[in-house]
C-alpha cells in the first residue's frame, strides 16, 4: 500500500536486470542501425537487443551451451574493469536462471525469430511468482486423482530422494495419503486426504462479522 493506494511491488533481482542489459550491448549486432530497447511495464521487464542468436546459441540451450562470442574485444575488454558489470564467460545465463528460481520467479524467456517478427534478441523478465511445488502437485492430483515420486520428480525437477523426502513431509503434514500403502516404496501412489491441515490458515478470533454470516 502505497499513497495512491495499492502499488505493484517490482521484485526482480538487480543482478539479473544488470546481466541481462550488459549482454545485450556486449552481444548485440553492430551492423544494425537500431538501438537496444529497455521496457519496463507492471508486470514485465523487456530487454531487445538487435541481431540474432549468434552461432549455434538459440532460446532452447542459451543456459547450457557453451558461450559463442559475437563482440570478442568488447568482452575481453570488461574482463579488465576491476568490478565487471557481468559474469564471465558462459556463467552470466546460467546466473540468471539459477537466480530468479531461487527467488521463486519464472526463469527469463528469450524470443527471437520467428516469435518475433524482427532481427533481434527479446529478454522478458516476468514480475510473477511461479507455482510452488504444492501448488503444481495439488492441481496434478485435481486432475489424474494420485500422484507417484517419479510424477513428483517430473513436476518439481528433482531426484528420488528429494522427491521421496517432500513426499512424506506432505504426509506428515495430512496434505497427502498413501492410497496403497501395501505397495513397494517405488510404486506407490498419493492422493489428498481430504481434510484441514491441523493448524488454521488464519489465527484470528471468530468476530461480530463472522458470526453474522448466514
Amino acid at each position: 500500500m502505497g499513497p495512491f493506494g495499492f502499488e505493484i511491488v517490482h521484485r526482480y533481482p538487480v543482478r539479473v536486470l544488470r546481466e541481462a542489459i550488459t549482454k545485450a550491448v556486449i552481444h548485440r549486432d553492430y551492423h544494425i542501425p537500431s538501438d537496444i530497447q529497455v521496457r519496463i511495464f507492471s508486470d514485465r521487464v523487456e530487454v531487445e537487443s538487435p541481431g540474432l542468436l549468434p552461432g549455434p546459441v538459440t532460446p532452447a540451450n542459451i543456459w547450457k551451451v557453451s558461450p559463442y562470442n559475437r563482440n570478442p574485444l568488447i568482452v575481453n575488454h570488461l574482463r579488465d574493469f576491476p568490478d565487471p558489470p557481468n559474469l564471465d564467460a558462459g556463467e552470466g545465463v546460467r546466473m540468471m536462471f539459477d537466480t530468479m528460481w531461487q527467488s521463486g520467479l519464472y526463469f527469463p524467456l528469450y524470443l527471437t525469430q520467428p516469435r518475433i517478427e524482427k532481427d533481434a534478441v527479446l529478454v522478458v523478465v516476468l514480475n510473477e511468482n511461479r507455482p510452488t511445488a504444492w501448488d503444481q502437485v495439488s492441481d496434478f492430483i485435481e486432475k489424474n486423482g494420485s500422484i507417484s515420486n517419479r510424477e513428483v520428480r517430473t513436476i518439481i525437477g528433482s531426484g528420488v530422494l528429494e522427491a521421496s523426502k517432500q513426499l512424506r513431509e506432505w504426509v506428515q503434514k495430512g496434505l497427502l495419503v498413501v492410497t496403497n500403502p501395501e505397495a513397494a516404496k517405488q510404486q506407490r501412489r498419493y492422493s489428498k486426504s481430504g481434510t484441514p491441515p491441523e493448524a488454521p490458515l488464519f489465527s484470528r478470533l471468530l468476530g461480530k462479522q463472522d458470526t453474522e454470516v448466514k
